[in-house]
């Protein structure tokens, strides 16, 4: 019987293309009170309609923009929420097809046409720049899905072998270089807010006014938790290493 060899861009669609197992972008459609449609990461790159909400798009467009503006006024980046679009479903890709860096979806041995033709790089590492407004869009729609009822306070961590001033080293993990999240999750492994660790976790500006400092980790768990409603039964677990 003979089968057809796919490609890596053609396993990426087919995950990402079927029917059953669509993947919501922008807008978590089961729990949204919006009517903005679903929308597959192989149409983020060419998709050109108004048909979803682009609120968080023009957010981080302008932040974007912004940026360009206050590090060097002299050339500004000039982003579209069109090319902000692109660069989310690029991103997706990347998640998806694993490349050795980012460079190796634009290089001639490696690279992919569908994302060569749709951005170039450097526009793309311009966009990458500005990450703090994706955050707090994630953290607001992740938070609106309803919580299960037993939830912890972990650390979590994105590998990576970029350099990077907030890449850490974490020796007992199997892979050692990474970015570490702090987040509260469920039992299902959802995330329902986490943050990202900058060595800022005792920042008094994070702490809410009359509230009192216990320390940076239990910082941490008090300000991940502050999504939980009180007096609902929740149970919320954690280890030593926030208590310390």
């Amino acid at each position: 019987m003979f089968i057809k060899k796919l490609t890596r861009w053609n396993v990426f669609e087919k995950i990402f293309a079927n029917d059953t197992n669509t993947r919501k972008v922008i807008d978590t459609q089961e729990y949204s009170t919006s009517n903005s449609k679903s929308v597959m990461a192989t149409e983020m790159f060419t998709d050109t309609t108004q048909t979803r909400s682009t609120s968080n798009l023009e957010l981080d467009m302008s932040e974007t923009n912004l940026y360009s503006v206050q590090h060097n006024p002299n050339r500004l980046a000039n982003i579209t929420a069109l090319e902000i679009r692109q660069y989310t479903g690029i991103v997706m890709c990347m998640s998806i097809v694993d490349l050795p860096n980012s460079r190796s979806y634009w290089s001639y041995d490696l690279g992919f046409d569908n994302i060569i033709q749709t951005i170039a790089i450097n526009k793309f590492e311009k966009i990458r720049y500005t990450i703090r407004p994706v955050i707090e869009h994630l953290n607001e729609r992740f938070s609106s899905i309803p919580l299960e009822k037993s939830l912890s306070v972990d650390v979590e961590q994105i590998c990576s072998k970029a350099r990077h001033f907030m890449e850490q080293y974490m020796p007992n993990k199997p892979h050692k270089w990474g970015f570490k999240l702090f987040v509260l999750g469920g039992v299902s492994g959802f995330f329902y807010t986490f943050e990202l660790h900058a060595g800022q976790e005792n920042d008094p500006s994070k702490r809410l006014q009359n509230k009192p400092d216990l320390g940076a980790y239990s910082n941490v768990v008090v300000r991940l938790s502050r999504v939980i409603q009180r007096n609902q039964n929740y149970r919320l677990f954690f280890d030593n290493y926030y208590t310390s």
